[in-house]
């Protein structure tokens, strides 16, 4: 999924050296870690799902293979006073040979019941549909931003169910069709960006060392 016109005037409008505009902050209140358990019981962070809001319907969208995970442990989102479980009708792409490294939608939803919104810390907020272009296509140049929770970059609260720590964005433009081939991807249903360590910022715009994107998945 990518921004509509009204995200895009947000994110393609930021300067590739600034920090983020009230607007991109409130954008990204719709992204939530997941989290799973450790064999001794500490929250794990898994994956960075977005939340969309459809009239009264309320769904958590994010990567296959982040939800695969709840075949080895229960899933947790961050409630208001502690980790929430994740549970609702979910459906997920389903992957050649059953191979998920296979997957090139690697996509899954979970649709969330009211007591789970209601217990969801109240921080985040669901993105309505109209924000959401489902249409969107990869173009050369165009600026992406890409926001989610490393793993590395959140900790726990010792002998509690709460986590700690900071969105990580990356904002550039869009590689060219070429770069597509040569990493077996598609522009038409994957979006691929130059990357460059020195403009990877924080959520408060600060330069920052990149962490290991494990955990940005959606």
């Amino acid at each position: 999924m990518s921004a509509t016109e009204e995200q895009q005037s947000v994110s393609h409008g930021i300067p590739e050296n600034s920090g983020p505009t009230p607007r991109v902050v409130k954008l990204t209140r719709t992204i939530i870690p997941i989290l799973g358990s450790t064999e001794r019981r500490h929250p794990c962070p898994l994956g960075s799902p977005i939340l969309i809001g459809v009239g009264h319907e309320r769904f958590l969208i994010t990567a296959a293979h982040v939800l695969d995970e709840n075949k080895i442990t229960t899933l947790y989102l961050p409630g208001n006073s502690e980790l929430v479980e994740l549970s609702g009708q979910s459906r997920q792409s389903k992957p050649p040979e059953d191979n998920r490294d296979l997957d090139r939608f690697d996509t899954a939803y979970v649709h969330l019941s009211g007591d789970i919104v209601s217990r969801i810390n109240r921080v985040y907020w669901f993105l309505p549909p109209q924000l959401v272009d489902m249409n969107d296509v990869s173009t050369p140049g165009k600026h992406y931003m890409f926001t989610g929770y490393p793993h590395k970059a959140l900790g726990t609260v010792y002998g509690k169910r709460k986590i700690v720590g900071q969105l990580h964005s990356y904002t550039d433009r869009a590689s060219e069709t070429a770069i597509y081939t040569q990493i077996d991807a598609n522009p038409t249903w994957n979006i691929a960006i130059n990357f460059d360590a020195k403009r990877a910022k924080d959520d408060k715009g600060r330069t920052v060392t990149p962490k290991e994107r494990k955990g940005m998945s959606g």
